[in-house]
C-alpha cells in the first residue's frame, strides 16, 4: 500500500461517533444538512497549450502527459468522500449528513426520503470505490515474510479492499434500515459490522511472535487481535480472525521439530453452540498429521483437551482449524504438551 493508506488511530470513531451521537442529545432535531451529490473521480487527459507560441516550420511541442492516478489512490479518494479519513477520525460531508439523518430518526423527527438520500450518496461513493478496484489491473501478492513451510496464502489487497468496501456498504444499509425504523439496536448493529470491516481488511497478516519465542501467523488478523495473543498465557486476550469465511486457522512454528504429547485450547465464542475444530501437525519436510479433532456445544471460555494416545514425533509447525462456529475464529489460548 502506499502512503495514504489509513493507519489504525482513527478507524473506531467513524462507525463508533453514529452511536455516540444517538444516544447524546439527539432529541432535538438539527437543522438539516446541504444536499450532496456524489461525482466520482475523473482523470483529466493532457492537452496542448493553444497560447504557447510555436516558430514557423517547427513541429509543435507535444502535450505533457497528465499521471493516471493510482487505482489505491482512487480507491481511497471514494472512500474519504464515502465515510472521511479512518487515520485522522474525520468524518466527511456525507457521513456526516448521513449521521444527522439518524440521529433526526431517533428524536423523533426521521424523514424516510431524506435517510434514503443521505445513505444513497455515501452507497454511491462506495460503489464508485467498488468501480476503481474493477478497473484496476491485477497487482502483486503480498507475501509474508519470514515466510512459514509452506508459505501462507498471499495477500491480496483488491481482494481484502473489495471486502472491506463492501462489508461497509453493507453495515450503511443496515444503519439506513434502523433509521427508517427508528432502531438504534439495528443502527447499531450497522455501524459494528462497518467497524468490524474497517478493522478487519485494512492490514496484510503478518507473523508474531510471543514471549516464549514461538512465531505464529492465522488466515486472517482482527486488528488489536493478532495471533500472538493465543500464546501469551493470558486468557483475558484473545486472537480473533475477524469476520471472514470459515474455515480460520491459527498456526504456530514450534522452532525445532518436537514430540508432541498433547492439546489444550480455551475457547473465544461470542456465542454458544456447536462447532468443530481440527488440530493438525507437520514436519519440517511438509508431512501432515492429524493430532485431534474436537467436535460438540461449546461456550466462551472453555478448555477442550485431548492427550495423545501414541505420541507423535518430528512435528515442528501445529496448526488449528475452525471449520463450523456460531462465533468467529479465535482463541484464548492454543497450549502444545510436548516431550521433554
Amino acid at each position: 500500500m502506499n502512503a495514504r493508506r489509513p493507519g489504525h488511530r482513527g478507524v473506531t470513531l467513524l462507525a463508533v461517533s453514529v452511536i455516540a451521537a444517538l444516544m447524546a442529545g439527539c432529541a432535538a432535531p438539527s437543522p438539516a444538512s446541504p444536499s450532496i451529490t456524489a461525482v466520482p473521480a475523473t482523470t483529466a487527459l493532457a492537452t496542448p497549450d493553444a497560447t504557447l507560441p510555436i516558430s514557423p516550420g517547427s513541429p509543435a511541442p507535444a502535450p505533457t502527459p497528465t499521471a493516471v492516478p493510482d487505482p489505491e489512490d482512487l480507491v481511497m479518494e471514494q472512500l474519504f468522500l464515502a465515510i472521511g479519513n479512518p487515520d485522522t477520525g474525520s468524518e466527511s460531508e456525507a457521513w456526516t449528513a448521513f449521521n444527522q439523518t439518524l440521529k433526526d430518526a431517533i428524536g423523533g423527527g426521521g424523514d424516510e426520503a431524506r435517510i434514503r438520500a443521505t445513505a444513497g450518496v455515501v452507497l454511491d461513493y462506495l460503489a464508485a470505490a467498488r468501480a476503481a478496484l474493477a478497473a484496476a489491473s491485477p497487482r502483486p501478492t503480498t507475501p509474508v515474510v519470514p515466510a512459514p513451510s509452506p508459505p501462507l496464502v498471499p495477500w491480496d489487497w483488491m481482494q481484502e479492499w473489495d471486502a472491506m468496501v463492501t462489508a461497509i456498504a453493507e453495515g450503511v444499509v443496515t444503519m439506513r434500515d434502523g433509521g427508517i425504523a427508528a432502531d438504534v439496536n439495528m443502527i447499531s448493529a450497522g455501524s459494528t459490522h462497518m467497524n468490524n470491516a474497517l478493522l478487519d481488511h485494512f492490514y496484510p497478516p503478518n507473523t508474531w511472535t510471543s514471549p516464549d519465542g514461538l512465531v505464529s501467523y492465522a488466515s486472517g488478523t482482527r486488528l488489536g487481535d493478532p495471533p500472538g495473543n493465543a500464546f501469551d498465557r493470558q486468557a483475558d486476550t484473545f486472537w480473533s480472525a475477524g469476520e471472514r469465511p470459515l474455515p480460520g486457522w491459527i498456526e504456530v512454528d514450534l522452532g525445532t521439530p518436537r514430540t508432541i504429547e498433547g492439546i489444550r485450547l480455551l475457547t473465544s465464542q461470542d456465542t454458544a453452540g456447536p462447532t468443530a475444530h481440527q488440530v493438525s501437525g507437520r514436519t519440517a519436510d511438509g508431512r501432515e498429521v492429524i493430532l485431534a479433532e474436537f467436535q460438540g456445544e461449546t461456550t466462551d471460555n472453555q478448555w477442550l483437551e485431548q492427550t495423545l494416545a501414541t505420541p507423535q514425533a518430528d512435528i515442528r509447525y501445529v496448526r488449528v482449524t475452525t471449520s463450523a462456529s456460531p462465533s468467529l475464529a479465535a482463541w484464548r489460548e492454543i497450549e502444545v504438551t510436548t516431550a521433554p
